[in-house]
C-alpha cells in the first residue's frame, strides 16, 4: 500500500506539471475579465469610449485563442491510468473549447444584440455571470453600466459577456480533467475503504457520469444558442457540478495538496453556495435553517462524533427539500405516468423531473438528474465512511463533500425559486 500510495503522489506531481500552465492561463484571462468588471461598473458616461471598446474587444480575443491551449493538453491516451472517465472529460472540454473559437462567439454575441435592441434586453439577456458571486456581481453591473453608455459597441458587450461565461466554464473542466488524470482508478475510494464491487460501482456511475456531461457540452457545441438560451446561473451549474465530483472523488482516492488557486475555486463556490442557502432555505422552511447551520456547526466542531452528524444531517436535509420541492399531491398532479411512483409515492427521479419541468432542455435536464443522483450517491459512500468508533475521514474529504451537498441544494432551490429561469 505504501509503494502504491508513493506511485500515486508521483502520477499527482506529474500531472500539476502537465496541467499547470494551461489553467494558469485560462484563470489569467478570467482575472482580467473579473477585474475590468469591478472598474467598469464605477464608470461614468462620457469616459472614452474607444478604449473600452478596444479593451473588451482585446479580452474577448484572448479568450477566442483559448481553443488553441487544447493543442498544448497532455494526450490523454498516454496519461497513466486511461480510462472513459477521462476520455468522456476531455472530449468535454474540446467542445467547450470549441465554443470559445473566434467565430462561434461573435455569432451568438449577434443572435443576442438582434433579439435585444434596446439596453434593458440586452442587459437581461447578457446576465451572463461569473463565479465567485463578488466577481458575478461585478459584472451584472458591468453590463448594465457599459449598455447605458452612448458610442460603446454593444456586440462587443455581448461577446465580452458571452466569453467571459465560457472562460469560467472552461476554468471549471480543465480543474476537473486535471483531477481525473491523477487518479488510479483499481485505487478509487481507497480513503473510504470501498470494497472491489463498490469500487466498481462507483466507476460505473462516474463513466456515466462524465458521458452525460460530455454529451452536453456536444450539444452546445452543435447548437450554441442553447447554451446563451440558458440563464447565466443555469448555464454554469453543469461545469461547476462536474468540478466539485472531480474534486470529492479525487479526495477519496489519492491524497493531494491543492494548488493556491483550486483553494480560491472552492472558497468561491462555498461562499456562493451559502450566501444562496442563507437567503433561499428560510423561504421554504425557517426549520431547515436550523438543520443545515447545526451541521456546519457539527463539522466545524472538535466533537469526536461531528463527522456521523454532519453526514446525517445533510442526508436529512436533502429528503426535506425533495420532499418540500415536489410535494406528493403535486407530482400526482403533474404526472400519471406508472414509473414515475412506487407504492404509490414518487420515485425520487420524478421528485427530480418535477423540480425542473420548467427547463427547456432535455439533455441539460438529463445531466441535472444524474448530478443529483451522483451527489446523493456521494453522501452515501461518505455515510459509510463514519461507521466505526472514530471516523477517518479528513477535513479535506469532509469540506470536498460539502461543496457537492450545498452547491447542488443551492441549485435546486434556484430553480424552484425561478432565480435562475
Amino acid at each position: 500500500m505504501g509503494e502504491n500510495n508513493r506511485d500515486n503522489s508521483e502520477d499527482s506531481r506529474n500531472n500539476e506539471e502537465r496541467y499547470k500552465p494551461i489553467i494558469d492561463l485560462i484563470t489569467g484571462i478570467n482575472s482580467k475579465a473579473s477585474v475590468f468588471a469591478a472598474q467598469s461598473a464605477m464608470m461614468k458616461n462620457g469616459m472614452l469610449s474607444s478604449s473600452v471598446n478596444q479593451y473588451l474587444k482585446g479580452i474577448s480575443d484572448q479568450y477566442s485563442a483559448i481553443s488553441s491551449i487544447y493543442q498544448k493538453l497532455p494526450d490523454v491516451a498516454k496519461i497513466s491510468f486511461e480510462s472513459p472517465i477521462l476520455k468522456a472529460t476531455r472530449d468535454a472540454n474540446k467542445s467547450i473549447a470549441a465554443i470559445t473559437g473566434h467565430t462561434l462567439a461573435p455569432q451568438l454575441a449577434k443572435a443576442i444584440t438582434e433579439q435585444a435592441k434596446i439596453s434593458n434586453g440586452l442587459q437581461k439577456s447578457l446576465a451572463i455571470t461569473m463565479s465567485p458571486v463578488s466577481a458575478g456581481l461585478q459584472l451584472d453591473k458591468s453590463i448594465k453600466t457599459l449598455t447605458a453608455f452612448q458610442g460603446i459597441d454593444k456586440s462587443i458587450i455581448a461577446q465580452f459577456a458571452i466569453s467571459a461565461n465560457i472562460g469560467k466554464i472552461t476554468e471549471y473542466a480543465l480543474h476537473a480533467e486535471r483531477n481525473f488524470s491523477g487518479l488510479n482508478w483499481g485505487s478509487l475510494g481507497q480513503s473510504l475503504g470501498l470494497n472491489q464491487i463498490e469500487k466498481g460501482l462507483l466507476s460505473t456511475s462516474l463513466v456515466e457520469y462524465t458521458t452525460q456531461f460530455s454529451k452536453l457540452c456536444h450539444s452546445f457545441q452543435s447548437n450554441p444558442s442553447s447554451l446563451v438560451g440558458l440563464n447565466s446561473t443555469l448555464a454554469r451549474i453543469p461545469s461547476i457540478e462536474f468540478y466539485n465530483t472531480s474534486n470529492v472523488v479525487e479526495k477519496i482516492t489519492i491524497d493531494r495538496e491543492d494548488e493556491v488557486e483550486e483553494e480560491i475555486l472552492i472558497n468561491d463556490i462555498l461562499i456562493e453556495s451559502e450566501e444562496t442557502l442563507h437567503s433561499l432555505l428560510p423561504k421554504l422552511d425557517p426549520e431547515l435553517v436550523r438543520l443545515w447551520i447545526g451541521a456546519n456547526q457539527a463539522l466545524n466542531s472538535n466533537n469526536i462524533d461531528k463527522t456521523r452528524h454532519f453526514i446525517t444531517s445533510l442526508r436529512e436535509l436533502f429528503t426535506h427539500v425533495f420532499h418540500l420541492l415536489a410535494p406528493d399531491a403535486e407530482v400526482k398532479k403533474w404526472s400519471t405516468k406508472p414509473d414515475d411512483f412506487h407504492n404509490g409515492n414518487p420515485t425520487r427521479r420524478a421528485r427530480l423531473l418535477y423540480i425542473t419541468r420548467e427547463i427547456n432542455n432535455e439533455v441539460f435536464n438529463d445531466f441535472l438528474s444524474i448530478d443529483i443522483q451522483s451527489t446523493l450517491k456521494l453522501i452515501e459512500l461518505f455515510n459509510r465512511g463514519t461507521h466505526g468508533v472514530v471516523s477517518k475521514l479528513s477535513e479535506k474529504q469532509l469540506v470536498a463533500i460539502k461543496c457537492k451537498a450545498e452547491s447542488t441544494l443551492k441549485y435546486l432551490l434556484q430553480i424552484h425559486y425561478a432565480d435562475c429561469l
